[in-house]
């Protein structure tokens, strides 16, 4: 995830242990514009991918499928599940500049034919590593880091 002035970029990888299956890249917007948000954009943009291929495609999953999706923003995924989860139930929720975000997600997450297992990864691990150091989760974070890096630089932003 990048983030400049009004926008920030996301990136998001699918792979297994040996291969990379899909990857995205893309634009958030909104005010105020921070790591929070473009990492809540990155999120919705999976999700949403997740939602309308097993849709389009008619996939029936298993009643008990499971699906770890990792992130290296803990604070978004500790507000994601304090308001999925309804740990959370003030209006002064509604007064966070990023609750649409995870509203959104919220809406999102009840439509996914799956269980959602969503963990924090560490951020950043090819800076002082070797790339085939980290863990798997971590190599894929690196990679949607890139993604979204390269979004920066070649998407055009008016």
């Amino acid at each position: 995830m990048v983030v400049e002035d009004d926008y920030g970029s996301f990136g998001w990888v699918i792979g297994t242990k040996h291969e990379i299956m899909w990857d995205c890249e893309g634009t958030a917007r909104g005010y105020p514009m921070q790591s929070y948000r473009a990492e809540g954009y990155g999120r919705m943009s999976l999700l949403l991918f997740l939602k309308h291929y097993i849709r389009c495609y008619n996939i029936k999953p298993a009643d008990e499928l499971r699906v770890t999706s990792y992130c290296d923003n803990s604070s978004l995924l500790k507000a994601e599940e304090a308001f999925h989860t309804r740990d959370v139930d003030s209006s002064s929720w509604y007064l966070k500049p990023d609750h649409n975000v995870i509203m959104t997600l919220s809406e999102v997450r009840e439509g996914l034919p799956f269980q959602l297992i969503s963990q924090h990864v560490k951020s950043h691990q090819d800076e002082k590593r070797d790339f085939d150091d980290p863990t798997r989760p971590e190599q894929l974070n690196v990679l949607a880091d890139h993604r979204a890096a390269a979004s920066k630089t070649t998407e055009f932003h008016p």
